[in-house]
């Protein structure tokens, strides 16, 4: 379980890097335009396999 091991910052930051920067699509993240919206308002959490996905295209493009 990853998510017990960053925090709820940690990955946010994360994700607002990328987001913002227009790095990551939802595509690349197998999720739909509506669940990213959702993710950038903070509506939902990201869940383990969203996270693990968001390290490996960090790491890959990086």
């Amino acid at each position: 379980m990853i998510s017990g091991q960053i925090s709820d910052e940690q990955w946010r930051l994360i994700f607002n890097y990328l987001d913002g920067n227009g790095r990551v699509k939802p595509k690349d993240l197998g999720i739909t335009p509506r669940c990213m919206s959702m993710l950038r308002h903070g509506n939902v959490k990201i869940g383990d396999s969203i996270l693990c996905k968001l390290l490996e295209y960090l790491a890959t493009r990086s």
